[in-house]
């Protein structure tokens, strides 16, 4: 992690690393003063806590020994996804565009029906990533100095 040469991904992982570390501790803490109908979401805020926390040491161990990034963490599916993005044309970029804003569209319209509920919590991911998918092609069409 001192190299120069490490890559700016894995310092966001140290980052986070330091943030999870700090939810689950503060997690295990809460879990002995609460009473018992709370304890489902903090045993959750827990659970995520140390199993983002091993992913995370995962892919710092693996670094340390390949000097290369294994990349299955999450955020790596971010940073992938916005090297993919930078490879269209402006074309591709205002097709996929629209095809994001009505899969944003139509995640909202599910979320607002409700049909389904046991889906409602993959859907809100989805929306939330599209989300964040389009406002970087927004970017990269506004860097392209691009007009509609």
């Amino acid at each position: 992690m001192r190299d120069r040469n490490c890559p700016p991904e894995l310092q966001q992982l140290v980052t986070l690393k330091f943030t999870c570390w700090e939810e689950y501790r503060e997690g295990r803490h809460q879990l002995e003063d609460q009473k018992y109908d709370h304890l489902q979401d903090t045993v959750l805020q827990v659970v995520t806590g140390f199993k983002e926390n091993r992913q995370i040491y995962a892919e710092l161990e693996y670094y340390k020994q390949h000097n290369e990034i294994l990349g299955e963490h999450p955020i790596f599916k971010k940073l992938l996804a916005k090297k993919e993005l930078e490879k269209l044309t402006s074309m591709q970029l205002l097709k996929k565009k629209r095809a994001t804003e009505k899969s944003i569209n139509d995640f909202r319209k599910k979320l607002k029906e409700n049909t389904l509920p046991e889906l409602q919590k993959s859907r809100r991911e989805k929306l939330m990533y599209r989300e964040w998918e389009l406002e970087q092609i927004v970017g990269l069409i506004k860097a392209l100095d691009f007009k509609e």
